[in-house]
């Protein structure tokens, strides 16, 4: 499986960061652990830069439609070829992201998987392409200088890249079920607990994006 490393440019950030205050004041975001290495609206900025990456991956332009203060209904993030797609951007520390690059971490590890929650099974008919996953390095320490309801400066200079890792159709997530609990380890057998009910896929799983230009 082939992926494919976005720069992300000072406009491109620029956007997700307006994006991400308005989310903030508009929609109302699942409860945040403690745990949880970013804040609310830093969850949001990274939603919202996945969106615009794959927009000016696809379309060759910094666009992110806006449409917070009409109060409609989720309608997908991006049509391809007349399909809608979901885009899941997830934030993921550094050393576990450049092991995502180079395609040596376990599927039994932490990020070792890309995960879609189970929350938004109601959704997948919309979703008529699938889901298209990326991820963003953040600092290894991030969640030690997380503050609420604050999109930190820092963290807002460091992630200047994206990984578009791949994609799966609704079949893909409809042939699983969802679970609480990561690959065993082949050895210790151990397996952690995810926070919610998720569909996981391991990287050997997902199709390459570049069939999205073929197909």
């Amino acid at each position: 499986m082939a992926s494919i490393e976005i720069t992300l440019t000072p406009q491109m950030k620029d956007q997700a960061a307006i994006h991400a205050r308005q989310r903030s004041l508009k929609i109302k975001r699942r409860f945040v652990p403690d745990h949880a290495p970013l804040s609310a609206i830093e969850s949001n900025f990274i939603g919202a830069l996945g969106e615009i990456a794959i927009h000016y991956l696809m379309e060759g332009r910094v666009y992110l439609s806006e449409n917070y203060n009409e109060a409609k209904a989720d309608k997908g993030d991006i049509l391809i070829k007349d399909l809608v797609f979901d885009i899941k951007t997830e934030a993921v520390p550094q050393k576990y992201y450049q092991r995502i690059i180079h395609g040596d971490i376990s599927e039994y590890e932490p990020y070792g998987c890309r995960v879609w929650t189970a929350t938004h099974l109601h959704h997948l008919p919309k979703y008529t392409g699938g889901i298209i996953f990326n991820v963003v390095p953040i600092p290894d320490n991030a969640r030690f200088s997380k503050e609420a309801h604050l999109l930190r400066p820092p963290l807002f200079e460091y992630i200047d890249r994206l990984l578009v890792v791949g994609f799966v159709k609704p079949a893909d997530i409809l042939s699983r079920k969802p679970t609480l609990f990561s690959p065993p380890h082949p050895v210790t057998g151990r397996r952690f607990k995810y926070n919610s009910l998720n569909f996981l896929f391991r990287p050997a799983e997902l199709r390459d994006i570049e069939l999205l230009f073929r197909e």
